[in-house]
């Protein structure tokens, strides 16, 4: 009886974590549907070598620089980068953020590791406006707090903001053993890492909101069961007495960059548009 519960038991939790890695695995299929013809760069040298593509009109006034959750790599925007209106009115660029696509190969947890590491790409004329996804999107509003005076818009989709909604789940803590690892890709694996060190990462920024002189545009679906809708209410009471809109999607959930791509297409044109 006792061998045929811990049967039961490895059974179930490997049909969980399995369940977990088919969804991320679905939605890396998702990502990369659309081929772009861009060109790819590098920043930096091993092990803190960062990958981007760039792409749209290079004599544009307005740079619009794509940053990809966890896990993830540049062609989750390949649709955006791809788009003929947003090549025309923008600059657009999309990274492999550290650990992820091209860039190299170890995560580095800590935002503002990361936000140092793409500070490269702030240095221009143009102006810039950041849109990050999920965690993407934490380190969007990083880099706008660490360089407020490089930053003029920011668009926060799907994202991950308040450290009191961003614990680890009971998934990441089943992921993280020793005998599920094993089954589990090197993505994921990297994404957890990622996700164990995030509520704390937040909690490092929320005394600093204030620094942020950007303007800002929260799109997040109601039913996001992954980055919870609480996350954009949090931003926003954060960001009391500077320029924010919400766009609170009903009936979307946490997959809106790619199963909502007009309205954040749009959504992103009225920013450009608006510098």
């Amino acid at each position: 009886m006792f061998t045929l519960w811990w049967r039961v038991c490895i059974t179930t939790i490997l049909s969980l974590s399995l369940l977990v890695v088919s969804g991320y695995q679905w939605v890396q299929l998702v990502q990369a549907s659309v081929d772009v013809n861009a060109n790819s760069y590098f920043i930096g040298v091993e092990p803190q070598r960062l990958h981007y593509v760039k792409t749209g009109n290079s004599d544009a006034s307005v740079r619009v620089i794509f940053i990809h959750g966890t896990p993830g790599e540049w062609q989750n925007y390949s649709h955006y980068l791809a788009d003929e209106q947003l090549m025309t009115q923008a600059e657009l660029v999309a990274v492999d953020r550290i650990g992820f696509g091209k860039s190299s190969a170890n995560v580095s947890p800590s935002l503002a590791t990361q936000a140092k590491l793409l500070k490269p790409l702030l240095e221009t004329d143009k102006q810039i406006i950041l849109v990050g996804h999920s965690l993407g999107g934490s380190l969007a509003a990083k880099m706008a707090i660490d360089y407020p005076a490089k930053v003029a818009s920011i668009m926060l989709v799907a994202a991950s903001l308040d450290p009191s909604l961003e614990s680890p789940r009971w998934y990441n803590q089943v992921i993280d053993w020793p005998m599920i690892r094993w089954f589990v890709p090197e993505k994921l694996l990297k994404a957890n890492q990622e996700i164990f060190s995030l509520a704390n990462e937040l909690e490092k920024m929320a005394d600093d909101w204030s620094n942020l002189k950007a303007n800002v545009h929260i799109v997040h679906g109601k039913e996001d069961k992954l980055a919870y809708f609480g996350n954009a209410e949090y931003a926003v009471q954060q960001l009391v007495g500077k320029t924010v809109s919400l766009n609170a999607v009903v009936g979307e959930g946490h997959f809106i960059l790619w199963e909502n791509q007009e309205l954040i297409k749009q959504d992103l044109l009225s920013l450009i548009q608006r510098l």
